[in-house]
């Protein structure tokens, strides 16, 4: 927690950055999963704004240190060690801008552009709406990450052109010397993002996340050109995996007719 809603003059005059909603919902979702019986929390400790710590590795030395980056750690891959960073620390988030129903158009007219709802990012069968033009901080391009953050929470996409509904934030990467889009989505795509997401969840009747929760979840950060070994290999799995899926859909065996095949045949 680095900040609590007030500064830290005199009189703690309130502010407009506050982390202890997010740590208290945070905290109440772990309770609420030790309840349920789930208690494999193995993948927190690198990926999320607070970190799990045994009471043995405190005592580890003595002295109870409750700074979280003392127990921080980095992944290694084979011979090389990458450093773990934090989302926030390399992107910027941007929340989408809300429209009414009927100030959206299905006709693309002049000074109009499109608008990108929760429905065209899951289904992608919908047929496309529009609105008047819109600041830019509300629209997206092509190589922006879009993040669901009400109902199908933590839905990550890409590809779109126009603006994004206000249940909606885009993900734009601040330092392109340090990441690659591809590889960021991949990492958003991830069964640990996903896991990360359905943890921090706040639990209402419409499942939500803050975007400043996202900005906590951290990521290897190896050089460019192993993001982009990482990218293609993953990326030649996902055709080899299309490729089986495939060919099992395609073979439908006619067991009658084998069955028929194989039987001998009655003498007459």
């Amino acid at each position: 927690v680095e900040n609590d809603g007030f500064d830290l003059g005199a009189q703690r005059r309130p502010i407009d950055r506050n982390d202890l909603p997010d740590a208290l919902g945070a905290i109440k979702n772990y309770e609420l999963r030790i309840k349920e019986g789930k208690t494999d929390f193995s993948f927190l400790i690198d990926n999320s704004q607070f970190l799990i710590v045994s009471q043995a590795k405190l005592a580890e030395t003595g002295d109870y240190n409750l700074s979280a980056d003392r127990y921080r750690e980095v992944i290694h891959f084979g011979k090389q060690t990458h450093p773990i960073v934090k989302l926030g620390d390399l992107v910027s988030f941007s929340q989408g801008i809300q429209v009414p129903i009927n100030d959206q158009s299905k006709d693309l007219k002049n000074g109009m552009t499109r608008f990108i709802r929760i429905i065209d990012l899951t289904q992608g069968n919908q047929e496309p709406r529009y609105i008047q033009d819109v600041p830019d901080k509300y629209k997206v391009g092509k190589k922006d990450i879009i993040v669901v953050r009400y109902g199908a929470v933590g839905f990550v996409s890409d590809g779109f052109e126009g603006a994004i509904a206000n249940n909606c934030f885009k993900i734009s990467i601040e330092k392109p010397e340090d990441l690659l889009q591809k590889y960021l989505l991949t990492m958003l795509k991830s069964e640990e993002f996903q896991e990360y997401i359905k943890v921090n969840t706040m639990q209402s009747s419409m499942p939500a996340i803050n975007h400043k929760v996202v900005a906590y979840f951290q990521i290897p950060l190896p050089p460019l050109e192993i993001q982009r070994q990482l990218v293609d290999e993953i990326a030649a799995h996902q055709r080899i995996i299309v490729g089986a899926s495939q060919v099992v859909e395609g073979w439908k065996p006619n067991l009658e007719l084998e069955l028929a095949e194989s039987l001998p045949e009655e003498e007459a």
